[in-house]
């Protein structure tokens, strides 16, 4: 290792002499792919300056392996910083050469896309209040990511200059620092798509501050109070690409500047192997189709066999129910929770069943029913924007207003209950059976149960930015989804139009079979003795027959329709 560091230290002068002869003269806003040799240099120069420019953001970004962007000829810790995505900030005095030199640390030839963006002394100083990293100004995004957020941190900006003063203003001056605004913005790839191409693509129209504005998805935005730190949690998914950004804002009087940092890329996965992050899970690729035939199957015929419906709802509430309990109690593993959960899944689901079986009440099954079909609308609405207001960032604001959204679809429907059953089968079906496709091409239809959960098991989770893609992936299946919805819905209410609101309860059929067969029984015995002839031999018919009649016996079906009870409605 040692002797791996002197080699690479005698020879950066000649990568740096290297570097001397390819100089790059960019100008403001072109975005720029050049080519960086092994373990090689480039020297980046800027054109087009004006007596305007106060200072410069230049940025680079590659994919393939680290890079290092430095303010000087030689790598000083508090003028360089490397990684895939970074930039730096030089003040222009206006007599001032400014240089940037980019070195390479591969032992590949690297694609790497630089920009330059120049500012006036009225825009905001992007990063000019660092007190953490090793730039004296840091223009940079820093992430931290985990299982399932990711932490965007950045360090405060400035003011432009005070034109009083004719300097930056002090940075612990809070009357300035409260008139800058911080909003951050997220750009979501393609899924499945870790090429380079599509890499460069994303990252050029979140580079400046009119691409952000038109391409960006904004999540929130805060001020440098006592109340908010320089950081947001985010909520983060495996199988694609996101790029996050920030954007300041100046607002003081008529002035009204903008400017944004350096963005930066996330995968969730390590990129350099791509096989790993595209690898399929194959216990969820089964499960989810056993589940969207299933769903499907609940979405045209789910009413009709209502035991069937009963059971699969009962397996969905407990199932739930238990996987958040079971997490947040115990430090089990994940494939040991799921599995648990699944257990008791089954016990609920037989018990919801054995409820109907014994009792026979409508209302109650379809209570726990429509709560399932609550748990999804409600997951729904705390998946929009909806779900990031301020107000429930405490963990009892959360849940009280979840809840509320729980209850609003039975409360509301429980007076229609054979429509609250049928609609049901037909949202909850729906959403299962377009989950298996979701799970095949990776879209994040999934990831609005997902959140729910993660709220469930995480109680830090309650301050993490709910955000998701809504590509031409996710527009597809939804639309399908809604489609199926009213397909479902129509298709189980003319079916049903003209038979009884619900089956009848199993053991009051076989309760009223036992009585019907006493009653039989009863009425036989009684009747005997009317039956036996008068008079010993011959042929007698009975008194007040008419001669070699028939005898009438009176049979009592009991069809399964005709037991339905047609009150319950």
């Amino acid at each position: 290792m040692a002797s791996q560091c002197i080699i690479t230290i005698l020879l950066i002068p000649f990568s740096l002499l290297y570097a001397e002869a390819r100089n790059i003269s960019l100008p403001q806003k072109d975005a720029r792919i050049i080519d960086v040799p092994v373990n090689g240099s480039v020297v980046i120069q800027p054109v087009g300056l004006s007596a305007d420019v106060a200072y410069i953001q230049c940025q680079a970004h590659t994919q393939a392996g680290n890079i290092t962007l430095s303010m000087k000829y030689e790598i000083e810790h508090d003028t360089a910083v490397t990684g895939r995505d970074v930039g730096v900030i030089s003040m222009y005095s206006g007599t001032s050469d400014i240089k940037w030199y980019l070195y390479s640390h591969t032992d590949t030839d690297l694609q790497v896309l630089v920009h330059l963006t120049y500012f006036s002394e009225k825009d905001p100083f992007v990063g000019g209040c660092n007190e953490e990293f090793n730039l004296e100004n840091d223009p940079n995004i820093h992430l931290h990511v985990h299982p399932t957020k990711t932490k965007v941190e950045f360090q405060w900006s400035n003011t432009g200059v005070n034109p009083v003063t004719g300097k930056y203003p002090s940075c612990e001056d809070s009357v300035f620092q409260s008139d800058i605004e911080y909003h951050t913005y997220v750009k979501f790839m393609e899924a499945d798509d870790f090429s380079e191409d599509e890499y460069f693509n994303v990252i050029k129209q979140m580079l400046t501050v009119e691409d952000v504005y038109k391409h960006g998805t904004w999540l929130n935005k805060f001020s440098n109070t006592q109340s908010h730190k320089s950081f947001v949690d985010v909520s983060s998914y495996s199988h694609r690409g996101v790029v996050y950004n920030t954007m300041v804002k100046f607002n003081k009087d008529d002035v009204h500047t903008r400017a944004v940092y350096i963005p930066v890329v996330s995968y969730r996965c390590d990129i350099e192997h791509t096989d790993i992050c595209k690898q399929r899970d194959v216990t969820s690729l089964v499960l989810s189709t056993a589940g969207g035939l299933i769903g499907l199957f609940l979405c045209f015929f789910g009413h009709r066999f209502f035991k069937t419906e009963n059971f699969v709802f009962g397996f969905l509430i407990f199932g739930l129910i238990w996987y958040q309990v079971l997490t947040l109690a115990t430090y089990i593993s994940f494939l040991g929770t799921l599995a648990l959960a699944a257990v008791f899944g089954l016990m609920g689901g037989t018990l919801l069943l054995g409820l109907w079986w014994y009792h026979g009440i409508p209302v109650i099954n379809v209570l726990f029913i429509g709560l399932v079909t609550g748990y999804l609308v409600s997951s729904v609405l705390f998946y929009t924007p909806f779900g990031n207001l301020t107000y429930l960032e405490t963990p009892f604001n959360y849940g009280a207003t979840f809840a509320c959204g729980v209850l609003v679809i039975p409360v509301i429907l429980l007076f229609f209950t054979r429509f609250l059953s049928i609609f049901s089968c037909a949202v909850v079906g729906s959403y299962t059976f377009m989950l298996m496709f979701d799970m095949y091409i990776q879209s994040a239809l999934h990831a609005i149960v997902l959140n729910s959960l993660r709220h469930g098991t995480d109680r830090s989770y309650v301050k993490v930015i709910v955000t998701g893609p809504f590509t031409h992936y996710e527009i597809a299946l939804t639309v399908a989804w809604l489609v199926l919805l009213i397909l479902g819905t129509g298709f189980q209410l003319f079916r049903e139009r003209k038979k009884a609101p619900f089956p009848p309860c199993p053991r009051q059929l076989r309760d009223r079979a036992k009585d019907m067969r006493r009653l039989l029984q009863s009425h036989s015995k009684q009747t005997s003795p009317e039956r036996e002839p008068l008079l010993r031999g011959g042929n007698h018919g009975l008194y007040g027959a008419t001669q070699n009649a028939p005898v009438h016996v009176e049979e009592t079906e009991s069809s399964e329709e005709e037991s339905y009870r047609p009150g319950m409605i």
